[in-house]
């Protein structure tokens, strides 16, 4: 039986580049259903994920109430801690060493930024900027008092109610001093100051800074370097870089100036300096420190 000629329609003969073009359209549809199947398979591991840490974090809880709460407050920390560093407050300090500082800072009764404005570490040790000495004395319940203050040296009196009275006389010839001579140049009152601060603190208040580590660890050892008593090569170059930004702080007679290496005053110790400084800078009316009772 004849069919209609109408229901055939002549095959039309496919190009190369229809052929290709069809190949192509289909490995991009692979595609496209391969990677919906990855992501499906990525988040089917990460609930499963989220699933198990829930799990796990419900059994700690139960077997151990007080270590779950004590990581749920160090994850916190750490979070927060990622905040200050990424805020750009903080440019030299990881998130780590930013917990670390506010963890030693809460130890002592600081708050968290109180803490970091407080407190810095150089070479794996927690140390108090200078400035904040003579308020966590008193905040600790002490007077003081600095006496016959001269260019030789001067007393520091830290005192309370309760009798304890210690009085420390400091020499502008101690060792500690001479060796950061460029500091004495711009402000000896202030050093020597902090440096009888310094002395009360490690030797009769140790607790107010519990946390914190020998205060003279890192002079002692900056002497050590300097009359070559066999420290590593990198202890020796990190000292000469000390110096440089030294006496980059002490050179410098304009506030621009002295912010270009503001960054690195935590790192290198050097934040009595730079303050010494940035107060004469700011005002300059001070050229030589006067030395009265006050």
């Amino acid at each position: 039986m004849n069919k209609p000629k109408e229901l055939f329609e002549e095959a039309t003969e496919l190009t190369r580049e229809d052929f290709q073009q069809m190949l192509m359209e289909k490995q991009r549809e692979l595609n496209e259903a391969l990677e919906a199947n990855n992501r499906l398979m990525q988040e089917k591991n990460q609930m499963a994920s989220r699933a198990l840490k829930v799990h796990e974090e419900n059994r700690m809880m139960q077997a151990n109430p007080d270590l779950a709460a004590k990581m749920a407050e160090m994850e916190y920390h750490l979070k927060m801690a990622q905040q200050f560093v990424a805020s750009g407050a903080f440019p030299k300090m990881t998130p780590e060493q930013c917990y670390t500082v506010m963890k030693a800072g809460a130890e002592m009764g600081m708050k968290e930024v109180e803490s970091l404005n407080s407190l810095y570490i150089v070479n794996g040790q927690i140390n108090p900027h200078g400035k904040a000495m003579p308020a966590r004395i008193k905040q600790a319940g002490y007077n003081i008092e600095y006496l016959n203050e001269t260019p030789q040296g001067c007393d520091v009196r830290v005192w309370n109610e309760e009798g304890f009275n210690i009085t420390e006389h400091v020499d502008a010839n101690d060792p500690i001093l001479k060796q950061q001579s460029r500091f004495m140049k711009i402000h000896p009152r202030y050093k020597m100051r902090y440096h009888g601060l310094r002395c009360i603190i490690n030797f009769h208040l140790p607790h107010i800074y519990g946390s914190a580590s020998d205060m003279f660890a890192e002079p002692v050892q900056q002497l050590a370097i300097e009359q070559g008593n066999g420290f590593r090569v990198s202890e020796v170059e990190e000292s000469k870089e000390r110096k440089r930004l030294e006496k980059h702080i002490e050179n410098a007679t304009t506030l621009e100036e002295l912010a270009m290496v503001q960054q690195h005053v935590a790192e290198y110790q050097l934040s009595e300096e730079y303050e010494a400084k940035l107060t004469q800078l700011s005002d300059p009316d001070i050229i030589h420190p006067e030395y009265e009772e006050e």
